[in-house]
C-alpha cells in the first residue's frame, strides 16, 4: 500500500507460518515459492544495474501524485512484471500492472476491478508469473473500516479483475474486518496459495490459507491454527524430508539489536542455502539494516550491510525486500537516510554467502529530487538479471513510480 499507510508489525511469525502452509499447498517448496516469487540483485560497486526509471504510463494516471511499485515477478531475465499503485483526485490506491518484454517495459495498464468493490482503495501486493503474460498477484482493499485481502490473475497478457478472496469477509467478520497476505505461491499458472493473517471475531490474530484451482478461487480456511499468535522475537527453522527442527536464535543478530527490535525476511534457493535479513536499532537507537547467509544447512553470523551505516548519515535505514536467484546469489533493498535528511534507495548482493557493499540506485539521485525514494520489490530470474521497482517523489513533491534493471 501507499508510505500513508501505516506497517503492521508484530505480525511477522503468523504471517511467516502461513507462507510456509502456502508453500507446501502449491506443491512446492517454501524455499522454491521464495525463489520463485522475487529475488534481489547481485551487483558490485558499479553494480551492473541501468538508471532508474519512471514507469512508462503511469505518470498519466497518477493525477493524484501516489504512485509507486509494490512487486515485480519475472518469468526470465528480461521478461517482468511490475505491479503497483497509483492515485487519482478520489481514490489514493488504484491498481496498474507493467510488462517488460525483452528488457523493454511497455505502457502500464489499470487491473479492472470487481464493481463490488470498484469505490474501495486497491493496493496490489506479492506477484507470481508463471511465464510472461501468465500472472497471479494478491493485495489489501482498504476503506470503510476495511482491510480485506484481495486477488486477480493475468491469463494471456489480459488482467482479470481485482476480486476479494472468497471467504475472507466471513472469517474477519468482526468491528476491524482485518486481513492481510504474507505469502503467495503457484505450481503452475492458474493453481496458486495463498496464506496471511486475520483477526477472528474476538480480535485474536490467525492464519489462512487458501488454494486456486484451474483458475478459481476456492474459500479462504481458517482453521489452519487454533490459537492467536503472539510474536516474541526471531527465530528460525527448517524443513528436511517433511520434517520440521527446532527453532533457533539467529546468530548475531543480539549483538547488533541493542535497541530490542529488529525484523527478519527470509529467501531460499535450493535446500540448506538462504539468504536473509532486516532492521534492527543500534545502541544509539538509530534504524539499521542487516544480513545473513545461510549455507549448507548452517546459519552465518548477522552482519550491518556491508556499508550502509556510511550512506546512512540521518540513521534511519531499513531493509525491506530479500530474495535469492540460483545460483548461490541473493540480495536487498530498501532506504536509509542520507546527511542531509533525505531518503535514499539501496541495493546489495551476496554471491556464495559473502555480501557486498551497498550502493545507491543508480539514476535515483536524478528522479529523486523531492528526497524520498524506496525500493519495495526485486526479482532476479537468475543471478545477475534482476528488476527492481519503488518509488520517488519528482521535483513538484509527488510520489512516482520506478523500475531499474540489471544486466
Amino acid at each position: 500500500m501507499s508510505t500513508r499507510t501505516a506497517q503492521l508489525a508484530g505480525r511477522c511469525l503468523a504471517a511467516g507460518a502461513a507462507a510456509a502452509a502456502v508453500a507446501l499447498l502449491a506443491g512446492v517448496s517454501p524455499a522454491s515459492a521464495q525463489a520463485r516469487s522475487s529475488a534481489v540483485s547481485h551487483d558490485t560497486a558499479s553494480g551492473g544495474w541501468g538508471s532508474a526509471q519512471p514507469v512508462p504510463g503511469v505518470a498519466a494516471l497518477n493525477t493524484g501524485g501516489l504512485g509507486q511499485v509494490n512487486s515485480v515477478a519475472c518469468a526470465s531475465a528480461g521478461n517482468c512484471t511490475a505491479v503497483g499503485e497509483y492515485a487519482t483526485a478520489t481514490i489514493i490506491d488504484l491498481p496498474f500492472a507493467a510488462t517488460q518484454v525483452n528488457g523493454i517495459w511497455h505502457k502500464a495498464v489499470k487491473i479492472p476491478i470487481a464493481a463490488a468493490i470498484k469505490n474501495f482503495a486497491i493496493g496490489p501486493g506479492p506477484i507470481v508469473c508463471q511465464s510472461p503474460g501468465n500472472c497471479t498477484a494478491t493485495g489489501l482493499l482498504i476503506g470503510g473500516g476495511r482491510q480485506e485481502v484481495v486477488v486477480a490473475s493475468e491469463v494471456n497478457g489480459t488482467w482479470g479483475k481485482v476480486q476479494e478472496l472468497p471467504g475472507i469477509a466471513v472469517l474477519t467478520n468482526n468491528r476491524s474486518h482485518w486481513s492481510e497476505p504474507s505469502g503467495l505461491a503457484c505450481a503452475s499458472a492458474g493453481n496458486c496459495a495463498i496464506g496471511g493473517v486475520y483477526d477472528d471475531a474476538s480480535r485474536h490474530s490467525q492464519a489462512f490459507v487458501a488454494a486456486q484451482v484451474n483458475g478459481t478461487w476456492r474459500t479462504a480456511d481458517g482453521s489452519v491454527t487454533g490459537n492467536g499468535i503472539s510474536p516474541t522475537g526471531i527465530f528460525t527453522t527448517a524443513e528436511h524430508n517433511g520434517t520440521w527442527g527446532k527453532p533457533q536464535s539467529l546468530p548475531g543478530l543480539a549483538a547488533l539489536d541493542k535497541g530490542g527490535f529488529a525484523t527478519f525476511t527470509l529467501s531460499c534457493v535450493l535446500a540448506g542455502t538462504c539468504g536473509g535479513g532486516g532492521d534492527y536499532t543500534d545502541s544509539t537507537h538509530h534504524g539499521q539494516a542487516y544480513v545473513v547467509s545461510r549455507q549448507h544447512g548452517t546459519w552465518g553470523t548477522a552482519e550491518a550491510v556491508p556499508g550502509l551505516t556510511g550512506l546512512n548519515g540521518g540513521g534511519d535505514a531499513q531493509l525491506y525486500v530479500l530474495s535469492c536467484g540460483a545460483p548461490n546469489g541473493c540480495g536487498a533493498g530498501g532506504y536509509y537516510t542520507d546527511s542531509s535528511g533525505h531518503t535514499q534507495a539501496f541495493v546489495v548482493s551476496a554471491s556464495n554467502g559473502t555480501w557486498s557493499t551497498a550502493e545507491k540506485v543508480p539514476g535515483t539521485a536524478t528522479l529523486n529530487q523531492g528526497g524520498f525514494a524506496i525500493i519495495y520489490a526485486i526479482s532476479c530470474p537468475a543471478a545477475g538479471h534482476c528488476t527492481a521497482g519503488g518509488l520517488y517523489t519528482d521535483s513538484s513533491g509527488n510520489q512516482q513510480a520506478f523500475v531499474a534493471s540489471q544486466n
